[in-house]
């Protein structure tokens, strides 16, 4: 199975970009330096938020399966402790 790149639909947005402001046609290129500096700025910060988003989505996954990890451990501690003074009772 080939795998697609995670930056790839990045890549394509910029080449976009890239192949509006190299138009031969005067018309079909960006109206000035402007609006292809927002373009570009445009771009720049989708792709942090987006990073942004997925560093957020990670930690909050991981924090959830810590917290998951560490409510097993104290209720297999509280179990083995209910079972130790069961036994060891006078």
């Amino acid at each position: 199975m080939i795998q697609i790149p995670t930056e790839l639909p990045n890549l394509v947005r910029f080449n976009a970009i890239v192949l509006k402001a190299c138009r031969k046609v005067p018309f079909k290129r960006f109206k000035s330096a402007e609006h292809m500096m927002s373009a570009i700025l445009a771009f720049q910060f989708t792709v942090s938020e987006a990073r942004k988003k997925e560093t957020r989505r990670f930690r909050a996954n991981l924090v959830g399966i810590l917290g998951g990890v560490v409510a097993g451990i104290v209720i297999a501690l509280l179990f083995w402790r209910i079972y130790w003074l069961w036994t060891h009772h006078p």
